[in-house]
């Protein structure tokens, strides 16, 4: 009897690369199952028996269980939330394979992109099987007008931005190209952005793979503090602000809240500002939907509870509502940045063109480094603080005379 060879390897690889790449600094993730299966190409039974051998290892381990919402609506099930042992994963699918996933995660993160992509499709296609030939062909033209406006937004961003398009083409570099505007992305991004960032975790994803480009894992992170609130400031005050004012500080002290600044509010009191900045038009509305579940006992995931949490606590300690606050604070970016109305998403296009001109200044310097998000890496002793802050003034006062020279 011929018995068919087991995917247990398979399984296990997908779990540890879907887990890197959707969790980065935390370990806690839902997995469908059924995806799995779908995505492998194997019998949903084969790897639920799979994912029993992980947590019979201690691999994986479900922490929770959780209702998902989609549109705002509760599930009437409950998802299993899991912890996934990564480096353990990947010792054990050594041990079977000889291969080190984690040593070559840099190519393996693109199967994550495409498991994505596929469960979306798979998800998309049974949405249009469930639909009548009428549904079916009104529901594709809906998303064909749709296509066609994003086309014609890039097209437009892309003829805009030409001038530091072309100069990212001059300072890119072959090793981990940054990607823009071209690949359809309003902010500039590389493989290096879906590694783990070394600060917030034990192990060193990130300086590994770097370490490829610079020959050396003695780095070093320079990085631009409340990067796209310091960039609103500049754009709508048309002057660049002292290097060492803390914009987080700065926007808590302005709405005159009466309570005391700490390290642990600090981390807490920025994640307050972007959905404010990206969408103030829903803050209303958010803060319905906050009074509506904030005394329930569960939540769509772990990070949703602990945000809740401090929202009441916020309401508690301030004798306000979380729409007064919210009001506050967008009042007070406003007044700080001198902006009718905040770039939202766009502001990454400016925080992209700023940083393809740092990397110009860089190169003509003789500087290796590569950007990461709001940060550059470089070799330990090739930057100071104030040779950084003294480049990102110059690129920030170009970027000023580009786009108000003509003004």
């Amino acid at each position: 009897m011929i018995t068919k060879p087991s995917k247990e390897t398979e399984v296990f690889k997908l779990i540890l690369i879907y887990a890197y790449g959707a969790t980065k600094c935390h370990h806690e993730i839902i997995m469908n199952q059924q995806s799995f299966a779908e995505y492998l190409d194997i019998s949903t039974r084969s790897v639920i028996r799979h994912f029993n051998k992980a947590k019979e290892l201690g691999l994986i381990k479900i922490t929770s269980k959780q209702h998902i919402y989609n549109k705002k609506k509760r599930s009437t099930w409950t998802a299993n939330i899991y912890d996934v042992d990564i480096h353990g994963l990947n010792e054990y699918i050594f041990t079977k394979s000889n291969y080190d996933v984690l040593e070559h995660i840099d190519v393996e993160i693109p199967t994550y992109y495409k498991y994505m992509t596929f469960v979306k499709e798979v998800s998309r296609q049974k949405k249009l099987d469930a639909m009548t030939d009428e549904e079916r062909i009104e529901y594709e033209e809906n998303e064909y007008k749709k296509q066609m406006r994003r086309d014609r937004k890039l097209q437009r961003l892309q003829e805009e931005n030409k001038y530091f398009l072309d100069l990212l083409d001059e300072v890119n570099n072959p090793i981990f190209p940054l990607y823009y505007l071209n690949d359809g992305k309003k902010r500039l991004v590389n493989i290096i952005c879906n590694t783990r960032n070394p600060e917030n975790e034990d192990t060193s994803d990130r300086i590994r793979v770097l370490s490829k480009y610079f020959g050396t894992d003695d780095l070093v992170e320079f990085d631009t503090n409340a990067s796209i609130y310091r960039l609103s400031y500049i754009l709508g005050n048309k002057e660049c602000p002292d290097p060492n004012i803390d914009f987080y500080k700065l926007i808590f002290d302005k709405c005159n809240f009466d309570i005391p600044w700490t390290i642990e509010l600090r981390k807490k009191f920025k994640y307050l500002l972007m959905p404010i900045y990206m969408r103030e038009y829903s803050i209303k509305y958010n803060c319905l939907i906050y009074n509506f579940r904030k005394d329930r006992e569960f939540f769509s995931n772990k990070q949703e509870g602990e945000t809740y949490a401090f929202y009441k606590k916020l309401e508690d300690d301030l004798g306000m509502s979380l729409f007064e606050i919210f009001s506050v604070i967008r009042d007070t970016m406003h007044e700080i940045f001198h902006l009718n109305k905040f770039y939202k998403a766009d502001i990454f296009i400016y925080e992209s063109n700023l940083h393809i001109l740092m990397l110009k200044i860089f190169k003509d310097m003789g500087i290796k480094t590569i950007d990461v998000y709001d940060g550059f890496y470089f070799i330990r002793g090739t930057m100071t603080q104030e040779l950084y802050n003294k480049v990102y003034k110059q690129a920030a006062e170009q970027l000023l005379d580009l786009l108000f020279a003509k003004a």
